[in-house]
């Protein structure tokens, strides 16, 4: 018996997604092209002196194609999903970086 998702379509589609973003990063790896952009580690301190922050405003590195299983995301907060709510859902891109404390 199934024990995943009611949409099984929808799982099996982001399951496909993931393969091929995947497969797009071995690409890009291959050519030395996945982290094109310059990548600057010399913030001169240990990893115990980071924390790692996101936010959806501003443009640090940005991350996209994330999805939320069980919620909503309202751009500001998340909710609880109804019960006719999608299962998955698509979120905006957002932006990470490591940060000192």
């Amino acid at each position: 018996m199934w024990e995943g998702p009611e949409e099984p379509m929808q799982y099996l589609r982001a399951v496909v997604t993931r393969a091929i973003a995947i497969q797009s990063w071995v690409e890009r790896a291959g050519r030395q092209a996945l982290l094109s952009d310059t990548l600057d580690l010399s913030m001169n301190c240990s990893m115990d002196s980071l924390r790692f922050v996101t936010s959806w405003k501003s443009p640090i590195k940005e991350v996209g194609g994330l999805q939320l299983e069980g919620c909503s995301f309202d751009g500001v907060r998340l909710s609880e999903n109804q019960h006719e709510s999608p299962s998955v859902a698509s979120v905006p891109p957002c932006y990470m970086a490591w940060v000192p404390h």
